[in-house]
């Protein structure tokens, strides 16, 4: 489209573009490049060169009037203020008298002239001498200010002024090529750029035009930092009066992650919540669009695993008890506290380690939610995983191999793919690519034309469509993805005719609105992985909690396979936001 929409603007097309993520599925937007398509200039046949008095030098006239004929292949008609009021459907260039201007004190006639001109001519070039820059003449600047009050009024028409240079003699022979270098590009009509410039300034032989420029110097002295601004120097997460969380400073720039101080830690245990002390965090595409300010939500760190270091009475009234090893549902933050409700958090074995026991709670209660309790996954029914190598379409492979099913899947690269071959034995001719719409083919191909009976979505867009599509009649379709659902994004609904359903699934949602039905997915969790009727995700990724944005982009490239686990040692360091010194 963007091709289309250049070449169509007078550009050559896409020619580069670059993205921010190489990942089909996860990129978020891209840089294109395109060059502006040569074309010969176009100018109007009608011009001409209007003289505010009769004080311009005929010689200065004539060379004038014989260069922008040159340019322009017409002779401009030279014509005074009066004249070329009357006659007014021109491109008139306006020659002020740099003594004494013209809107310094004019008279009821010759203002009504001038309106006449800027109003009905085709455009306007209005030269004036030391009005600008450093503004030797101030009464030559009303022009400029005049022209941008009718500019306001007058939209797409070309008003525009040339200050000569104050230095020189009034009428100085350079100046005739300064006004037609001018004239070319503004009066040039094969070009309709919207950032047009309409003032300019002649200094030095050298065509000056304003811009604003940041005055990094004056910032610093009149807007000095406060007291209560910030830095970041590294200290230990770990700190027993201070509890830390994870932030980011500015939304969609991962080097600006930094921990801070937790201020809702110093509020009163709640009977019904116990606080833990985290030993490993696990990390989720959605903590990253988080970061990237994709997601309506501030919220970063769904999964963890740690021990009981306080409990509430109400939750300690329903097993739980200081000390406890524990795999926990959050719902935010990368703490070196977290408080939750007790039904959020399950026990886990003393053989099972925290970085797997970090790895289960969002993929497994999301895949097994889906699968078992919403789609109600049988026996002999087939299924399409979508992005199987990672956390939650592993898991969803190995509920739906226990379950019977008949499974096909995508992944994203070669490398993805000999790893659903040879971890979960699935044949190459189940396997497809989740870059574009192509598996959509070759799903219907090996079905018959039938299409499957439950759909695992985490792609969006068109590939969404495609994946719907691809339903079977009495089909399900389980929704993973947020993107599309907060963006409002359609869905075509001529698959409804074959009496499908489609059902989203939000793990965060379902801990705070259904707390005991997500206990009791957590704990089912737990025991069929520790008595190995299914296995933890493989691998498991575990880095520091010091690189935690090293563990964001790794996430954000998805060329990973399996799961990030963020570590907590006893003696790890991140960088701490501390207040700066006045």
């Amino acid at each position: 489209m963007w091709d289309r929409v250049l070449h169509k603007s007078g550009f050559r097309g896409v020619e580069m573009e670059i993205r921010d993520c190489e990942h089909d599925d996860l990129y978020s937007f891209s840089v294109m490049s395109s060059t502006a398509s040569t074309t010969r200039p176009v100018f109007d046949f009608e011009i001409s060169l209007v003289t505010a008095n009769g004080n311009v030098p005929d010689m200065w006239l004539d060379k004038l009037r014989v260069s922008v004929g040159l340019l322009t292949c017409t002779v401009p008609a030279v014509q005074c203020l009066e004249e070329a009021a009357a006659d007014s459907s021109r491109v008139c260039v306006l020659i002020d008298d740099p003594a004494s201007p013209i809107l310094a004190n004019p008279s009821a006639t010759q203002f009504e002239h001038l309106k006449r001109i800027c109003t009905s001519s085709k455009g306007l070039l209005w030269l004036t001498h030391g009005g600008a820059v450093e503004c030797t003449k101030p009464l030559s600047s009303l022009a400029s200010g005049f022209l941008r009050s009718v500019r306001q009024e007058y939209r797409g028409k070309r008003l525009g002024t040339l200050d000569l240079d104050p230095s020189k003699e009034a009428w100085f022979t350079e100046a005739v090529r300064t006004v037609v270098d001018v004239f070319r590009t503004f009066f040039d009509y094969s070009t309709t750029d919207k950032g047009r410039d309409f003032e300019f300034a002649e200094r030095d032989s050298t065509v000056c035009i304003p811009r604003y420029l940041t005055d990094t110097n004056r910032n610093k002295a009149i807007f000095c930092e406060s007291s209560d601004q910030t830095t970041a120097r590294l200290e230990p997460f770990l700190q027993p009066d201070r509890p830390l969380k994870l932030a980011v400073r500015t939304t969609g720039l991962l080097d600006t992650l930094v921990f801070e101080d937790d201020p809702s830690m110093a509020d009163p245990l709640q009977e019904d919540f116990i606080e833990i002390e985290p030993k490993a965090f696990g990390v989720n595409f959605r903590d990253v669009m988080v970061a990237m300010g994709q997601l309506k939500s501030s919220v970063m760190g769904y999964d963890c695993a740690g021990v009981v270091c306080r409990v509430g009475k109400v939750a300690a009234e329903n097993g739980h008890k200081v000390g406890d090893r524990v795999s926990v549902l959050l719902r935010g933050h990368y703490g070196s506290r977290v408080r939750v409700h007790w039904t959020s958090a399950v026990q886990i074995p003393d053989d099972m380690s925290f970085e797997t026991g970090a790895s289960l709670p969002t993929q497994y209660v999301a895949a097994y939610v889906s699968l078992v309790d919403t789609a109600r996954l049988q026996s002999g029914e087939t299924i399409l995983i979508h992005a199987a190598s990672g956390g939650v379409g592993q898991t969803a492979v190995m509920l739906s191999q226990r379950l019977g099913a008949e499974v096909f899947v995508t992944v994203g690269t070669e490398e993805k793919r000999e790893f659903v071959m040879k971890q979960f034995g699935i044949s190459p001719d189940h396997i497809f690519s989740s870059r574009d719409t192509s598996f959509a083919a070759g799903v219907l191909a090996m079905t018959q034309g039938k299409g499957v009976d439950v759909v695992l979505n985490s792609l969006a867009g068109n590939l969404l469509q495609e994946s719907f599509n691809c339903l079977a009649p009495f089909g399900r379709f389980i929704e993973l993805g947020k993107r599309d659902l907060e963006q409002n994004s359609l869905l075509a609904m001529e698959a409804f005719t074959r009496a499908v359903s489609f059902s989203s699934i939000d793990v965060i949602a379902l801990g705070e609105q259904k707390p005991m039905h997500t206990n009791r997915v957590m704990k089912e969790i737990v025991r069929m992985v520790a008595s190995g009727e299914v296995n933890a995700v493989y691998p498991i990724n575990v880095m520091p909690i010091s690189d935690v944005e090293k563990a964001f982009r790794l996430m954000q490239a998805g060329k990973h396979v399996g799961k990030i686990v963020l570590s907590v040692p006893p003696q790890v360091v991140v960088p701490v936001r501390t207040p700066s010194s006045p």
